[in-house]
């Protein structure tokens, strides 16, 4: 995924540049030929960044429930005491639920210092909010090297 959006970026502006130049070379000789070039980028600089960060949002943003399963298990005493305060976590995308409209069932793992511990999460929509409601340790891993 960080990988397409590396090509993304680096042909955007690589089109950019180069459509800028291409289309304006004959302008730059000439200091009013100079000014219609800058504004050209501008134009299109002020049109493509925003442009890049809505698809960047898009395309990195986790669904309503893990949020707020992380906000939750960071909060919650069990994986303080088996963890402590886990500094990443990981999941995998293709097997999470699309569009849960009640419950969402998952798989999680938490990185915490030195151990890995492998959860299957519960969560239930309560008035348009997700709560996490049942907390199933799969397995515990030790990942110092």
């Amino acid at each position: 995924m960080v990988l397409i959006i590396l090509i993304f970026s680096v042909a955007v502006i690589c089109a950019g540049y180069y459509g800028a130049y291409h289309f304006g070379k004959r302008f730059l000789r000439e200091n009013k030929g100079q000014k219609i070039v800058s504004r050209e980028f501008v134009i299109f600089f002020a049109v493509a960044i925003p442009a890049f960060f809505l698809f960047v949002y898009f395309m990195m943003r986790e669904p309503d429930y893990i949020t707020a399963a992380i906000d939750q298990l960071h909060a919650n005493e069990y994986i303080e005491y088996k963890v402590g305060d886990f500094n990443s976590y990981t999941y995998f995308k293709d097997k999470m639920p699309k569009d849960p409209a009640n419950e969402a069932i998952f798989r999680i793992g938490l990185n915490g210092d030195g151990i890995t511990l492998y959860l299957t999460c519960t969560m239930k929509k309560v008035n348009n909010n997700w709560k996490l409601v049942a907390i199933k340790q799969d397995s515990m891993g030790n990942n110092k090297q």
